[in-house]
């Protein structure tokens, strides 16, 4: 919730990169939004949400969501600032998975 905050409060214009596959209003991968766009449309964070009220609902859908299929590539690139990984021997980046840990 704090996070976001700090994020919601810089200029309307202000692009995000988003680090996920959920589907936009036209049910479409949507990787690109601006400030403005989350304030008015995010359902989980959009102006007049509480604190109370984000975690309620975060709790709630989060409950029923399955793994976001991106979210293992995704973790590991913002976890760098958006730096990709080293080259291998072989020239090639590569992301790593968990295997035998995703239920």
């Amino acid at each position: 919730y704090h996070s976001i905050q700090r994020i919601l409060n810089l200029p309307s214009n202000t692009n995000i990169y988003l680090c996920h596959d959920y589907l936009d209003k036209q049910n479409e991968n949507c990787f690109v939004s601006t400030v403005k766009q989350q304030r008015e449309e995010n359902i989980h964070i959009h102006i007049g949400v509480t604190e109370a009220e984000f975690i309620t609902l975060r709790y709630k859908r989060d409950a029923q969501l399955t793994m976001p299929a991106l979210i293992i590539p995704s973790i590991q690139v913002n976890i760098q600032a958006g730096e990709l990984p080293a080259p291998n021997a072989n020239g090639i980046q590569y992301l790593k998975i968990p295997l035998n840990t995703l239920k």
